[in-house]
């Protein structure tokens, strides 16, 4: 499981997880549109009494609740939190071979769902956190070793993912 180095003792506002997807092109992140405020965010909410106090539960509820996708199935959560803005974020790569049916994106919280780059996503009228985000992304030591390390060994993350799923079934069966 993943460590929240430093949030769990701490009072927390909500928190998030920047989805990624690797392709030939380069990273994608989701970005969200947030129906009443009209501006992009990443995937993230506020902490419910059912998280029982615990960052990384919101944000993979939150995740859920708005995409649809499930962690583990559909991302695989890697490395430890890292704060942009006013909230922890975690790195979800995106299996696009997970056959998993496609985002159900919250119709009573977003308008639209996109996958950006992050040059694209600086141009955007987003939240504090995506703004942070876009300035500290690439220079935040922590998040560019990890987005380095995710795709240097994006067959040794799918390898990984493959066997997850094969324990997975073994279990259910």
């Amino acid at each position: 499981m993943t460590v929240t180095k430093g949030f769990a003792k701490k009072e927390y506002v909500g928190a998030g997880i920047i989805l990624v997807r690797l392709t030939e092109a380069g990273p994608r992140y989701l970005v969200l549109k947030g129906m009443r405020s009209g501006i992009w965010s990443f995937s993230k909410g506020h902490p419910e009494t059912v998280d029982r106090g615990a960052p990384l539960r919101t944000a993979v509820r939150e995740t859920f609740e708005e995409t649809g996708y499930v962690n583990g199935r559909d991302y695989h959560i890697v490395g430890d939190a890292i704060r942009f803005g006013k909230r922890p974020y975690w790195l979800g790569v995106v299996d696009d071979r997970s056959g998993a049916p496609p985002m159900k994106l919250s119709r009573t919280e977003h308008t639209e769902a996109a996958w950006m780059s992050r040059d694209e996503i600086a141009n955007l009228e987003s939240n504090t956190d995506v703004r942070a985000w876009a300035r500290k992304a690439m220079v935040a030591s922590n998040f560019t070793r990890l987005l380095t390390t995710v795709q240097n060994n994006s067959e040794s993350i799918i390898t990984h993912m493959d066997a997850e799923a094969e324990a997975e079934a073994s279990i259910s069966t």
